[in-house]
């Protein structure tokens, strides 16, 4: 993305927080050819985040599975804020270019906390609760889907986007890896496009107990098979 165009951003970035107001949080999120950033970030109280947070889990999976190239956005699905396990509802417009590469992403969260609570209050007035509001049904196909619905946590621990990809197991330091899993598991997360995201090299090597240059001749090995 060159600089005329995240200017270009930032201000509809601006522009979009004065209309929405304090209770959504907004990031343009930068994806350059070995770097991804987030260039504005407002409202950040939402989620906690800064700007040398890096991008979650489910962003890099829209990223890595091109679901740019069939979609131009993705609205209002959940999102839990780590660690407050707050529900947010999340929204991305995909930034392209004219041959449709993917320059950016626009994700806007929304804090529903505040609805919640007066649709509470309201519900009490009259001595009742959401759940008696909604009508229990047999479980079909479409009812297991939204179960399944995809959920984002938005964190400002690269670690913690780690841990969503790797087995837990193999992230316990009293656990002995051989080189071949340690392989497998730097093999994993480029895959995930971890390694896109500042300070992942340094944080792999320290989950592995390897030095920094062991992370990248795994990553010249996996490039060359």
């Amino acid at each position: 993305m060159d600089k005329e165009t995240l200017n270009y951003w930032k201000t509809v970035i601006t522009f979009l927080h004065d209309v929405l107001g304090d209770n959504y949080e907004i990031i343009l999120h930068v994806i350059d050819k070995n770097d991804i950033y987030i260039g504005e970030l407002v409202n950040s109280h939402i989620s906690g985040r800064s700007k040398n947070s890096p991008l979650t889990k489910f962003a890099l999976d829209l990223i890595t599975q091109k679901v740019y190239q069939e979609k131009d956005f993705v609205t209002n699905y959940k999102a839990i804020v780590s660690p407050l396990h707050k529900e947010v509802r999340g929204s991305t417009f995909f930034i392209k270019d004219k041959e449709g590469n993917l320059e950016g992403m626009l994700c806007i969260n929304l804090d529903i906390s505040a609805y919640q609570g007066v649709a509470s209050d309201l519900l009490k007035l009259a001595n009742l609760n959401l759940g008696q509001l909604i009508p229990t049904a047999p479980e079909t196909t479409s009812t297991v889907a939204l179960q399944e619905e995809p959920v984002e946590i938005l964190t400002s621990n690269i670690q913690d986007i780690i841990s969503e990809i790797l087995d837990p197991s193999l992230l316990r330091h009293n656990v002995h890896l051989s080189q071949e899993v340690k392989i497998d598991i730097v093999t994993k997360l480029s895959e995930k496009g971890v390694f896109q995201l500042k300070g992942a090299v340094s944080k792999v090597a320290d989950i592995l107990c390897i030095s920094e240059p062991s992370v990248y001749r795994y990553l010249k090995k996996i490039e060359s098979d």
